[in-house]
């Protein structure tokens, strides 16, 4: 056996294969499953599977036929080769690979059919497949004999075999993870080669200005349109070649690297950027290819590779050339490898009936079998195109776009149908080769597959057909999220305002400014010291002019930080910023290109220019700016100086090279800013809320800790008739010990109740800023929200209530609405789309003080799951004021759920969570109008405690009704002054309808009383009425202070339900207080709700609504003045009944 001799570049061959083998078994992973080993653990990363993807897609084979096709037939072949290979990859990324999500678990395109048409269509597949790819893969082998034969004069087979041989290896031990990270090495290896050899040849040449010459001179690479408008042969040629080339071919290779995604968003991501790669690769080659037309005219197309080894390289970097062409058939034939093997194992074998061992075991010796196939193909024939184009042949038309294109875009026939379209394909194809040997047997076999399948499955009356979306099948979720986008970009448009959108572009820090102004006189100091000097006197004028106005305005802006506030004001700023920018950096720079005769040094400023617009405003409005910029300098040096643009120096190649590059970079960082600063300004919001929690349960631990302070020495007080000691006591100092216990057993059984109250309030962190929103507009806002913190999320919205507004805290919904949603999406158990389903439902609250009622009010439920369907919703839920009973977080994971309880327990709703096997579901319940239910002032006790000491001033109304009481009833004063002590305490700072501050108002109530009872609980009560509805005071807190009478009748009076275990308030409507009245059996109450009514209509011209005055007197004359009669209150009731009429006719 004869090897080559020893040298560096074939030190650099061992070692490239060497590091080959070794990346291969470094990732074949360990125990694999066979699922594993044809399509790996859907782990890649985007970033891998683009690689992958060119490098499989990019082959040895095709840097041959790309050289010599394009030395041979110029534009006719580049054309279409630069149209159709990147569009056949954006094609297949972003119209096939949405439409990918029921194959995302297959693992080949026979299976696939398999699924869909049976066995039989499933072993004729994979049959078809493994034949076209054989071909392919001895194709890529005979790419390296060839390479070695340039490099070393070598033609044995040794080297040849050795390249299969590790091919094989690495692909049957390790599966498509070694595969795809020796692609990755690979890409690297090429990617890097083919441009440096660009660029060796570059220099190569002698004369530069002949590539331009070449174009101008050679019809190959001079096409003309009118040519080909008449329809010549080399055209229509060129028109089927591109059709050829952007037809998804579906080929096994690509199919598994779209079927090893997580999901249709990488791939359309990975298969995006592989088009924009594999097209820079393209022109790589096709650069290399005109280059060496350039250099030597008169090649035959076949010995091209041999002069560029011969006249373009040198020992070490021949070896470097060498290992990149093989690089790229070594990364093509082990992709094709890996799927056929996967293909034999799993869809033809099975379906034959031959499979005796683990599809595991049969895919590595089939991997085994293929290799060696191919290692002896690869010695019989020369003709690459032959080999390629004869191989797919019968793939193509009869596999990949009828049926399996079919059944991607949504079409499915019966198994007979697909069967007689494929044999109608294959006779078409073979009627092509044998007889008709003129005509290309693509589109024929093509057509006549495509149309048989559609014809017949018509004709015979087929069940299927074209078959529609299901609600989560990601297009439909990406159209969705297509259309969503579209509205939010109308709705910006049409809800534009020019003055807001350019405030929003001025800098955050004043230092923004002067390092502009900085930046400014930089550029302006490298132009003037860097280009020559001009001759022209018109455009010495412009350039003088031009310094003088940028020098002082930077000045200007350097030294901003001292200027006056009034220039500073935002108003000025927010136009004066903008203009500046376009008036120095694309006004002037544009002029001082063109005066400098677009020298490299003015086209980098002008480049940096463009940067730094896009660093200091947001992109859209930097991009309108330089363009005005631009567009402006030119009209003007057209009509000042009345000369034409010098377009030749502003098209040059370096100009354009320039321009992509910095914008390029500009809108890449400032897109990658955008995202950080979208998610900030989540993390903002976020972290307000916590804050705001923070604050409120620290100011509730304040309040918690002053009521026991308070109450523990009350408790103590109370207790010290219980420390007197009688050695022999009487039965008279029995019974009074006896007596004193049980009040104190009483005070302590009601002050634990009042702190258990307290406590309860301390536990509840949020109050609520209630507004109304649209529900629609408020799902459109945390839609918005979704998208720009994480595009990824996917989410199906099933809107059916009929319910278009809410009234509750928007912001916290809006927090709920979004923590739901990404929660759900970030589950660890599921990868599907997130269903948000919402639907009008009721909420139910047993009410206390009147029973056998349930107060009802409408509501909606908001589900979100991660299932296909929604588990069985209620129809109605239990909206609990009382413990709900809060399931902690275990982990910092858990914790949004425990925020949305909160949430929800702060709008009195409901809330489940299901975990399930494969996701969870989160239901939560909220009322439309959470003030139906929670009353206002539940919001307003968030504020200071209660004011230690009362006001000292005294106003008539008290004073007199002191001494009134005093004279005429048994009350103690002492118990009277605490009463109006806590009245003063929990009424203090807040007004009221009468002109005067709110504890006049229970005074006023209770002078009323007065005229008819004297019974001192009576007045108590009535003082205190109103305590429950518009301060935190507590039921307990009542009994404590005073006694069980006078807190049963504030609680009969009270216009709210309330309950023992709970601080929480349910709020009545005006016919539920009346019902709660008709259920109270102590005359005292109705006493003092009348004499609260009356009082309320003597005030009445108080309230601003006339509507609400004649509601209010409409209650009273239906309701307030037949109970008044039915008490024999008289007065009372005459008296209302005057006020009354009186509002009612009032107009």
């Amino acid at each position: 056996m004869t090897l080559p001799p020893i040298s560096i570049d074939l030190f650099i061959f061992v070692a490239f294969f060497v590091l080959n083998i070794v990346v291969g078994f470094r990732y074949r992973g360990e125990k694999q499953t066979f699922k594993e080993y044809a399509i790996g653990d859907k782990k890649f990363s985007t970033a891998v599977l683009i690689a992958t993807i060119v490098a499989t897609w990019m082959s040895g084979s095709g840097l041959f036929i790309n050289l010599e096709k394009t030395y041979k037939e110029g534009l006719y072949y580049v054309i279409p080769d630069i149209i159709g290979t990147p569009m056949c990859l954006l094609i297949t990324g972003y119209v096939l690979g949405p439409r990918m999500g029921k194959f995302l678990n297959d693992v080949s395109v026979p299976e696939s059919l398999g699924k869909l048409y049976g066995k039989t269509v499933q072993a004729i597949a994979g049959i078809a497949i493994v034949l076209r790819s054989t071909g392919y893969m001895a194709m890529q082998l005979q790419v390296i004999a060839r390479v070695l034969a340039i490099l070393f004069d070598y033609e044995g087979p040794e080297l040849v075999t050795i390249s299969a041989i590790i091919i094989t290896l690495y692909s049957l031990s390790g599966g498509v993870k070694a595969v795809t990270f020796t692609d990755v090495l690979q890409f690297f290896t090429f990617g890097t080669l083919l441009p440096l050899l660009a660029l060796t040849i570059w220099n190569n040449l002698q004369d530069s200005t002949q590539v331009t010459h070449m174009f101008q001179t050679n019809p190959l690479l001079s096409f003309k349109v009118k040519k080909g408008v008449n329809w010549s042969p080399e055209f229509l040629n060129s028109l089927l070649f591109t059709a050829y080339l952007m037809t998804p071919a579906l080929q096994p290779q690509l199919f598994q690297r779209m079927v090893m995604a997580r999901d249709t968003a990488q791939i359309k991501r990975s298969f995006g950027y592989a088009a924009i790669v594999c097209l820079g690769i393209e022109l790589c080659m096709i650069w290399i290819a005109i280059m060496i037309l350039v250099d030597q005219p008169g090649l035959e197309a076949n010995k091209i590779m041999g002069h560029i080894v011969n006249t373009h390289t040198y020992p070490g970097f021949k070896g470097l050339l060498g290992i990149g062409v093989i690089a790229l058939s070594m990364s093509t034939a082990d992709s094709v490898l890996n799927s056929c093997a996967v293909i034999i194992a799993n869809d033809i074998l099975p379906p034959l009936g031959f499979q005796k061992q683990s599809s595991l075991q049969t895919a590595r010796w089939s991997t085994l079998a293929l290799g060696t196939l191919a290692l002896i193909l690869v010695l019989s024939t020369r003709d690459l195109l032959q080999i390629l184009v004869g191989a797919a042949h019968f793939y193509i038309p009869n596999v990949a776009p009828a049926p399996m294109l079919l059944a991607i875009f949504g079409f499915k026939t019966s198994r007979r149908v697909v069967l007689m379209a494929m044999g109608a394909g294959t006779t078409a194809t073979a009627a092509c080769i044998f007889y008709f040997k003129n005509v290309h047997s693509f589109f024929p076999g093509l057509l006549a597959n495509l149309i048989t399948m559609l014809v017949l499955h018509y004709l015979l009356g087929e069940e299927g057909g074209w078959q529609r979306l299901e609600p989560d099948d990601p297009l439909a979720l990406e159209r969705a999220a297509r259309r969503q986008a579209w509205q939010w970009r109308l709705k910006a448009i049409k809800n534009f305002k020019l003055y807001p959108y350019l405030r929003q572009n001025l800098p955050s820090r004043e230092e923004f400014y002067s390092f502009f102004g900085l930046y400014t006189l930089a550029a302006t100091y490298v132009a003037l010291y860097t280009v020559k000097p001009l001759v022209n006197p018109t455009y010495q004028v412009m350039h003088t002019s031009i310094c003088h106005t940028i020098l002082p305005i930077a000045t200007a802006f350097l030294t901003f930080p001292i200027w006056p506030e009034k220039l500073k004001n935002v108003g000025f700023m927010a136009f004066f910023w903008p203009l500046s920018i376009a008036g120095i950096l694309f006004f002037a720079g544009t002029l001082m290109t063109i005066l400098n005769q677009f020298h490299h040094v003015q086209v980098v400023v002008m480049m940096i220019n463009l940067l730094m617009a896009v660093l200091l405003l947001q992109w859209p409005l930097a991009l309108f700016l330089a363009f005005a910029g631009t567009y402006a300098a030119v009209f003007f040096f057209t009509h000042y100086t009345g000369m034409s643009l010098p377009i030749s120096a502003l098209g040059s190649i370096q100009m354009i090279y320039l321009i992509l590059l910095f914008a390029g970079v500009a809108l890449k960082g400032k897109q990658a800013y955008r995202g950080l600063a979208t998610s900030y300004a989540q993390l903002r919001k976020e972290m307000g809320f916590t804050n705001q929690t923070f604050l409120t349960t620290m100011q509730n631990q304040a309040r918690l800790q002053q009521e026991a302070s308070l109450y523990s020495l009350e408790a103590l007080e109370r207790s010290e008739p219980l420390h007197a000691f009688y050695p022999t006591p009487t039965q008279a100092q029995l019974m009074a010990s006896n007596a004193a216990l049980h009040q104190h057993v009483y005070a302590l059984d009601t002050l634990n109740k009042h702190l258990h109250q307290v406590l309860h309030l301390a536990r509840e962190p949020i109050h609520l800023v209630v507004e109304s929103i649209d529900l629609d507009a408020l799902w459109q806002d945390v839609s918005q929200t979704l998208y720009q913190h994480n595009q990824a999320i996917k989410v199906i919205l099933q809107h059916h209530a009929k319910t278009k507004s809410l009234q509750g805290d928007v912001s916290k919904i809006r927090r709920l609405l979004y923590t739901a949603v990404a929660y759900a999406a970030a589950y660890p158990k599921t990868q599907r789309p997130v269903l948000l389903h919402i639907e009008d439902t009721q909420l139910a609250y047993p009410l206390m003080s009147i029973p056998d009622y349930i107060k009802r009010v409408q509501s909606f439920c908001i589900a979100v799951t991660t299932e296909r369907t929604l588990p069985q919703l209620k129809k109605w839920y239990i909206g609990s004021v009382d413990d709900l009973l809060l399931q902690w977080p275990q982990d910092i994971g858990e914790l949004p759920l425990a925020y949305n309880q909160q949430i929800v327990a702060a709008h009195y709703g409901a809330s489940e969570v299901m975990p399930t096997d494969t996701g969870v579901t989160q239901v939560y319940v909220l009322p439309s109008d959470v003030r139906e239910v929670r009353p206002s002032t539940m919001d307003h006790w968030q504020g200071a405690p209660p004011m230690a000491t009362s006001p000292v001033v005294e106003f008539p109304l008290e004073t007199n009704f002191v001494k009134e009481v005093l004279a005429k009833t048994r009350m103690e004063g002492g118990l009277l002054q605490e009463a109006l002590q806590l009245i003063k305490q929990y009424h203090a700072g807040s007004s009221c309808v009468t002109e005067g501050p709110s504890y006049l108002h229970p005074i006023a109530v209770a002078n009323i009383l007065l005229e008819y009872s004297q019974d001192p609980d009576t007045l108590l009560a009535a003082l205190l009425h109103d305590t429950i509805d518009t301060t935190r005071l507590s039921w307990h807190h009542i009994a404590l202070r005073f006694n069980p009478v006078v807190k049963r009748i504030v609680e009969g009076v009270a216009s709210v339900d309330s309950r023992l275990s709970s601080f929480k308030k349910i709020q009545l409507s005006a016919h539920e207080i009346m019902l709660k009245l008709l259920e109270v059996k102590d005359e005292r109450v109705l006493y003092v709700k009348l004499a609260d009514r009356l009082h309320h209509m003597r005030t009445i011209e108080g309230h601003p609504s006339l509507a609400k005055q004649k509601k209010i007197a409409e209650e009273t004359l239906q309701f307030f003045v037949p109970m008044a009669k039915s008490l024999k209150l008289t007065p009372i009731a005459e008296e209302l009944k005057k006020r009354a009429f009186k509002v009612l006719n009032r107009k």
